[in-house]
């Protein structure tokens, strides 16, 4: 499976180890492009990351309902073995489940965790969503299916933040 890497190289590399950022669902490796790996290279270190097969620019989109975590697994066994030598991995929502169950297989440096699925998984939470608000599932849904820009930001609000987070925008 031919998957989308999207590197950063620092100038100045003072980091031995490298990143590689992991997305969530709904997301793919451009999530990080534009700030995320930038920055890090900016700082030193060697940073990545992975679409997962169906996302981003990734082969399979057309088998996406098919993926399961394990093959997300397998996605960055790839992904590590491209960089050619073991990263410090970045999960986020999803992709920090698919983390975890990396780690179980394999020895890392380091991982970080952001807003992680819990191992027993969202079902729970996605059921709640459903009948709080079936408008942020259907625009999350349009996400997935069509362009990261699709997203309205009152339902992106209520489907991933809090109502307390101040508003800047």
């Amino acid at each position: 499976m031919k998957l989308e890497i999207i590197s950063r190289h620092p100038e100045n590399r003072t980091r031995t180890t490298p990143l590689l950022f992991v997305h969530g669902a709904f997301m793919g490796a451009w999530v990080w492009a534009e700030y995320v790996l930038p920055y890090m290279a900016q700082h030193g270190y060697e940073a990545h990351a992975v679409s997962f097969r169906g996302h981003g620019q990734s082969e399979g989109r057309e088998r996406l309902s098919g993926f399961g975590l394990d093959d997300y697994v397998e996605d960055i066994e790839q992904a590590v073995g491209k960089i050619g030598s073991s990263p410090v991995l970045i999960g986020h929502s999803m992709g920090g489940a698919v983390v975890q169950r990396y780690m179980r297989q394999h020895e890392l440096p380091g991982v970080v965790l952001m807003a992680s699925v819990p191992p027993e998984g969202t079902l729970g939470s996605l059921f709640e969503n459903l009948l709080r608000n079936p408008m942020t599932i259907a625009a999350t849904g349009l996400l997935q299916s069509f362009l990261p820009r699709t997203m309205l930001a009152r339902p992106a609000r209520r489907a991933f933040f809090s109502q307390d987070l101040p508003v800047y925008v």
